[in-house]
């Protein structure tokens, strides 16, 4: 980012002030508990407009308990979405549309997406959580509703335990692929995880689910950096993941950071409002005055490159989407959750599928294999209900580069292949000379332990000696004690 913006982001602002992390501290927990109190609203002929409507009010109620003693701003960052079955995300309809009958009264058994997002003094937390309206431990979630919501909460949860200095965005793209197929649902394309600064809900940095080829070269690879924050969100869907707009209004905008003004005073007056009210944060067109008026305004505005709206979007009628969504701040060892719900349970949710990544099981089979051709991760198949995200930390997540990426005179790009008995693997070798990194040197460690019969052959894929590569194995188990 540019120097001078006034989203650059000084020391003091970030999570390394302990000021700054209590604010985000206290915006997650106020965002978790708006989440669960509506949640326990959703019931059968509940009206999804009174319930978005009653949880924005809740977190302006709730952020006005905190840090009185300071005049800031606080209150909705992102206004309140609850996406029912197919919808995949941004419904949130007006008081007309329902009056019209067009607004969507719950049904017992429809799978609800509750997403908001909550700001104290600029620094945001946001959640999204996923339930079944009339399920309970008497009457548990199963079938296709359950590998829904299992899926996204375990990808979730192996994404946070990836996120550390130095991983990549993409390896986090292909772990929640890999455990999102795990639970045979398909990720949502599209879905962008975005870095959090303060008063921004879309900097500079990006998680891309399931990129196509558009999304690829729009999203750059990046590298997690100590001291920053994301909303890591997912969603998982038993369609085919490709969602397209929906017919709904779009009611959700943001205003961008740009200094041109519309000619139409109507418009002026209506972005100086939402200016003064929620500055760069998401605001509902129920809160700038007459909804229709409004909304014709807001897309005018966003012709003219002055706001950025939210579409309403959904998959296929009889698909059902689950999302999973929290914030986290990254940590020299790894995240702190700031927000996020996980709180399914095998009691109250019922899948026939797992992710398997127990210690018990990855003992036994000690494998994770990078697909050759696209990158993807396969893994090993688990028995129901066995641990999906024990020592993620441990996993070896590699994208791999195309073969005509090794070039002589580029060594820093080039890839080796490393061959074993039985499995391929992608080793990236930092010089051509043999020298190699300690993270690559544990990366041939992983390896060399599950065929220790290949040693001989590993060593002559590195270009070492068999003896120093035993040496790496020990220097590991010292590391290790």
């Amino acid at each position: 980012m540019s120097s001078g913006s006034r989203f650059d982001e000084p020391e003091e602002c970030s999570v390394a002030n302990v000021a700054v992390l209590n604010k985000y501290k206290s915006a997650g927990q106020i965002a978790n508990r708006i989440a669960l109190w509506i949640a326990g609203k959703c019931i059968p002929d509940a009206a999804v407009v009174v319930l978005c409507e009653l949880s924005d009010r809740g977190i302006v109620r709730e952020t006005a308990k905190v840090f009185q003693e300071e005049a800031m701003r606080k209150g909705v960052a992102f206004p309140t979405c609850i996406s029912v079955n197919n919808y995949v995300a941004y419904y949130s309809p007006t008081a007309q549309e329902a009056s019209m009958g067009e607004g969507v009264l719950l049904q017992d058994g429809d799978l609800v997406k509750i997403d908001l997002a909550v700001h104290i003094d600029g620094y945001i937390a946001s959640v999204g959580y996923s339930c079944v309206v009339g399920a309970s431990q008497e009457k548990p979630v199963s079938g296709r509703k359950a590998d829904g919501m299992w899926a996204a909460q375990t990808a979730l949860k192996a994404s946070m335990r990836l996120i550390k200095p130095g991983v990549t965005n993409y390896q986090v793209t292909a772990l929640t692929k890999a455990v999102i197929t795990a639970y045979g649902c398909q990720p949502i394309e599209g879905t962008v995880s975005h870095q959090l600064l303060r008063n921004q809900l879309e900097a500079e940095k990006s998680i891309i689910q399931n990129p196509n080829q558009a999304h690829k070269r729009k999203y750059k690879k990046t590298e997690f950096e100590e001291n920053e924050v994301y909303a890591v969100d997912v969603l998982a869907s038993t369609g085919d993941g490709k969602p397209t707009k929906s017919p709904a209004y779009t009611t959700i905008f943001r205003k961008l950071d740009v200094s041109d003004r519309p000619r139409n005073k109507t418009q002026r007056a209506m972005l100086a409002e939402a200016s003064t009210q929620y500055d760069t944060m998401a605001f509902h067109v129920r809160n700038l005055g007459e909804e229709w008026q409004v909304s014709r305004n807001t897309h005018a505005c966003i012709n003219a490159g002055l706001l950025k709206g939210y579409p309403v979007l959904t998959e296929k009628t009889g698909d059902l989407v689950a999302q999973c969504k929290g914030t986290v701040a990254v940590t020299a060892t790894g995240v702190e959750v700031i927000s996020g719900l996980l709180v399914l349970t095998a009691d109250k949710c019922q899948s026939d599928h797992a992710f398997p990544l127990s210690e018990m099981e990855r003992a036994q089979n000690n494998r994770i294999e990078t697909n050759k051709k696209n990158g993807q991760l396969t893994q090993p198949k688990a028995e129901p209900g066995q641990d999906a995200v024990s020592s993620l930390e441990e996993m070896v997540v590699t994208v791999t580069m195309p073969p005509n990426a090794v070039r002589r005179g580029r060594p820093k790009k080039a890839i080796k292949r490393l061959t074993t008995a039985k499995c391929r693997f992608v080793l990236p070798s930092a010089k051509r000379c043999g020298r190699y990194s300690k993270k690559e040197k544990r990366q041939a460690v992983v390896v060399l332990r599950q065929y220790p019969g290949a040693a001989g052959r590993i060593a002559n894929r590195l270009r070492v000696d068999r003896h120093t590569l035993l040496e790496w194995n020990r220097t590991q188990d010292c590391d290790e004690t």
